[in-house]
């Protein structure tokens, strides 16, 4: 079995799929997009990363890519075989992107880190010299103002490391011992 992987490991999405690739031992290769119509082209559904093609289908969404992989390649399991086990660790993984995500892209895209985020950023997308400052201004703009219209980047980066360190405190304390 043999997958391609698109999106960039900028993206923690495309990162989480690559890295449970790498745990089940399937080859893959990653195309990174070169201009914005790829994510179009690649997810029309979304327009949204990461996308795995396998076996020529393609699945959309790091949840529901983890999943295919585990209907694909059983072992080594992405989760327990225990139910209750998986049930956390499913709540967890959804808890990672629809939570914990946005702290990330808080911290992120604050004042403090804006600008080397966007260079990060800009860096991993093949444009020509000449663009990268529209493309960097397009990228502060357009990802930024998701990060803002989400709540946690307009509040002070202080506040958002203490809520952070919170909810990690809050976290330990559920998984206690597991």
């Amino acid at each position: 079995m043999q997958a391609t992987l698109f999106g960039s490991r900028v993206s923690p999405f495309v990162e989480k799929v690559a890295r449970a690739l790498q745990l089940k031992g399937i080859p893959f290769s990653l195309v990174s997009p070169k201009s914005p119509g790829d994510f179009k082209r690649w997810n029309p559904q979304t327009r949204k990363m990461p996308v795995v093609e396998i076996n020529g289908q393609r699945t959309f969404d790091s949840t529901q890519i983890l999943r295919k992989l585990d209907q694909l390649a059983p072992e080594p399991p992405l989760l327990d075989r225990d139910g209750a086990i998986a049930a956390r660790q499913r709540f967890l993984e959804d808890w990672s992107d629809e939570a914990l995500y946005w702290y990330g892209m808080a911290l992120r895209w604050s004042d403090a880190n804006v600008n080397a985020t966007t260079r990060q950023v800009v860096g991993s997308i093949p444009a020509p010299a000449f663009l990268r400052p529209l493309v960097g201004a397009l990228v502060r703009r357009n990802i930024r103002g998701q990060a803002l219209a989400q709540g946690l980047a307009r509040l002070p980066l202080e506040t958002v490391v203490d809520e952070l360190g919170r909810r990690f405190d809050e976290l330990l304390m559920w998984l206690g011992d597991r």
